[in-house]
């Protein structure tokens, strides 16, 4: 477990990167030369990874926590860098940036590995119990949800079919009506 100094730590090195000005970083007013369309799906990555390690940081050990702590320190300034650059040197680092960029989340693998083992055994998957209760919990969902279909389909049955009767009513009394006439003319003539 993380003791409480590693895990304020963490937290300011993540705050560090959550204010990181992302618009200033995307530069969209660049077109092409903008970070918007090579690095945008990477830092919905990187955000997911800082989610999950906030999150988890609390059951694992300093070790991997500083470590974790560390890739994001260099990312989150590695960040703010490329932000400050003048346009002409933000261009031509792009591409650069946006390969270390991916490569943090490669190396994120070097510590991801407890965080992981702490999601796992936190939601309890670890014992078969959990499992067996993650299983019921399936079946109940979609078995409610066959219900509720199921529901829907009689209704839908049930409207179309009184559609089909009235329309053979309606069809019933234009051939009465039609009969009659014919009928009446029979008789006159």
């Amino acid at each position: 477990m993380a003791t409480d100094q590693t895990l304020k730590q963490l937290q300011a090195t993540l705050e560090k990167l959550d204010k990181v000005d992302v618009e200033k970083l995307l530069r969209k007013n660049l077109g092409s030369e903008a970070l918007e369309q090579s690095f945008l799906p990477t830092l919905g990555k990187i955000h997911a990874l800082r989610d999950f390690v906030r999150q988890y940081a609390h059951d694992v050990h300093d070790e991997y926590v500083n470590q974790a702590r560390q890739a994001f320190e260099n990312l989150a300034n590695l960040m703010v860098t490329q932000a400050n650059y003048s346009a002409a040197d933000y261009i031509g680092q792009r591409d650069t940036f946006v390969g270390q960029a991916e490569s943090f989340l490669v190396e994120s693998g070097r510590w991801k590995t407890p965080f992981v083992v702490a999601a796992i055994e936190e939601r309890g998957f670890l014992q078969d119990e959990g499992i067996r209760q993650e299983y019921q919990n399936a079946v109940k969902e979609l078995e409610a949800r066959s219900e509720a279909t199921l529901a829907k389909v009689k209704i839908e049955a049930e409207k179309a079919l009184e559609e089909a009767r009235a329309l053979a009513e309606e069809i019933e009394t234009r051939a009465r009506k039609t009969a009659t006439k014919i009928s009446m003319k029979d008789a006159q003539e």
